[in-house]
């Protein structure tokens, strides 16, 4: 049994000064206890209801998964800086754990040669290999690290009819599907430009510059929007010097000198390969959506399809039949066997976060705001969006109180967000912290001892709210205890500028040097998801 999987929750929980009664409510503290010291298995909803009660998030135990190399590796940060021996290196130490299935260490293997090879070699991927990467890159409502390897190694050089059908099936998402793959657009996109391909180019300028012009997902692609901006003008032959610039004077060079580098290899007009017998044949009973709940046997059954592994190939400590039924949904894993299966079928577990899966109250009452706020404007009333925001408030009742207050105002704060007729801006609803709420969120971060993806997300809504009294006490202590290439560091970071602004608007002087030495470090060194 994963014993370390039971310690990092008892370690979670009790750096945050949780007692195992608050842990287990709506569970069983005896199981809760148990759990954690290794001696038993809970199921899926026990953990999520665990991970709720003591705020946790999915991203949390990912990055976890990550330090135990019990997930496959992130390769983002290695890919724009053009470290692709790194990114080598990386996955075959991942490999040597001996946990993906063979076929699927087989493909990882014959895709790392490539990246061997120069940028500029005019070697091609053999037209069975593309069918393949065809065939295993089959969803896109579902790329995660797994896929962006596959991506960075090969696609340089791929024909233009393997990277014209992989761009059409990521730009054919909708909504939320489309919004979540917003790093993978800008990935894929990059990378179908390397060569000239004037239809492809076109095509991928027209895609873009529909998607930053659509307000339902302005949301989604904000954190990626320079770059897209800059694929846009790199597909239609203009300059990006002003947008590199830009880049560089808030310290993210390193994305800057790629993008760099992408301007320079689009103007060597080296010609793309071409497949004509490509052939895009995947069941449509095999593709997955947000709308399910991704942790159930049936769903999971799907991806093992997709990636072409026989029900053998991705059983742990349990039999062909506990699989079998599992898969039609006949049965449960426990929560250990589940982070187990996930693993073997390349899918981090924050996955499920981005699913219907239970693993994030917030996201959950966020998700139920922004519904209530896309329906007819006659049909939207405000006591049924109010009576949302009192559910979760009770809901969350047992967390320590600094988080709490974060968290309601961040619920609020993302309602602030829709513009509703029925909330104007000066709504009581949407008041600021008081000083007695902002001392309780400095008590909160000096007391735990490691910030998780939840702190920072939550304190990413509040901090507009936090005054010059508490500001650098409170920015302190997070970027202090918040762990390196974590999820929570990349939450940091796409709050940079709040953070900033807050130090400059308040004037706090001794602030700004600490808001400085952390986010240029970090946005220099740093482009992860």
């Amino acid at each position: 049994m994963e014993t370390w999987v039971g310690q990092y929750f008892q370690h979670f929980r009790t750096s945050r000064g949780i007692g195992v009664r608050q842990a287990g409510r709506g569970l069983s503290s005896a199981s809760v206890s148990r759990f954690e010291r290794g001696l038993a298995d809970i199921s899926v909803n026990a953990a999520a209801q665990l991970m709720f009660n003591i705020g946790m998030d999915a991203y949390d135990i990912t990055d976890a998964m990550r330090r135990h190399q019990r997930t496959f590796p992130s390769i983002l940060n290695d890919f724009v800086l053009g470290h692709r021996g790194q990114i080598k290196q990386t996955v075959t130490a991942y490999l040597a754990q001996g946990t993906l299935p063979e076929t699927l260490v087989a493909l990882v293997q014959t895709a790392s040669t490539w990246l061997d090879e120069p940028l500029d070699s005019p070697r091609q991927l053999g037209a069975h290999f593309e069918q393949e990467l065809a065939d295993r890159l089959g969803d896109p409502v579902n790329w995660y690290n797994f896929e962006e390897f596959l991506l960075v190694a090969t696609l340089p050089f791929a024909s233009s009819e393997l990277k014209t059908l992989l761009w059409q099936r990521a730009t054919a998402l909708k909504g939320r599907q489309l919004g979540k793959q917003n790093y993978n657009l800008w990935l894929l996109g990059s990378l179908a430009l390397a060569k000239a391909d004037s239809e492809l180019h076109a095509l991928v300028a027209s895609d873009l510059t529909k998607i930053l012009q659509d307000p339902t997902l302005v949301t989604f692609f904000n954190n990626v929007a320079p770059q897209l901006r800059a694929l846009i003008a790199l597909a239609r032959g203009e300059d990006i010097s002003s947008l590199v610039l830009a880049l560089q004077q808030i310290g993210a060079r390193p994305l800057a000198d790629y993008l760099l580098a992408l301007q320079h290899q689009c103007s060597l007009t080296r010609p793309s390969q071409h497949n004509p017998n490509l052939k895009s044949a995947i069941p449509a009973d095999w593709q997955l959506s947000l709308d399910e709940n991704l942790l159930t046997g049936p769903v999971l059954a799907k991806r093992r399809k997709q990636l072409g592994l026989p029900m053998k190939a991705v059983l742990g400590d349990w039999n062909l039949s506990t699989q079998s039924r599992f898969e039609q949904g006949r049965t449960q894993l426990g929560f250990l066997k589940t982070l187990t299966l996930l693993e073997k079928l390349a899918l981090p577990f924050y996955a499920a976060g981005m699913t219907t899966d239970q693993f994030s109250l917030f996201h959950r009452y966020r998700a139920e705001l922004e519904l209530l706020g896309r329906g007819p404007v006659t049909e939207q009333t405000r006591e049924a969006v109010l009576a949302v925001l009192t559910q979760f408030e009770a809901a969350i009742t047992g967390l320590p109180r600094g988080l709490r207050l974060m968290l309601a105002k961040g619920l609020r704060t993302s309602l602030q967000w829709q513009n509703s007729p029925l909330f104007p801006e000066d709504d009581p609803v949407f008041a600021s912290l008081t000083l007695e709420d902002q001392g309780e969120i400095l008590t909160y971060f000096d007391t735990i001892t490691e910030v998780s993806a939840l702190d920072t997300e939550a304190l990413g809504f509040a901090i507009n709210s936090i005054k010059k009294k508490y500001y650098t006490a409170i920015i302190s202590l997070v970027m202090a205890k918040t762990p390196p290439n974590s999820k929570a560091a990349a939450n940091l970071r796409q709050s940079g500028t709040n953070f900033m602004f807050g130090a400059i608007y308040y004037d706090v002087q001794e602030a700004m040097p600490i808001v400085e030495d952390y986010f240029h470090p970090q946005f220099s060194s740093q482009v992860q998801r």
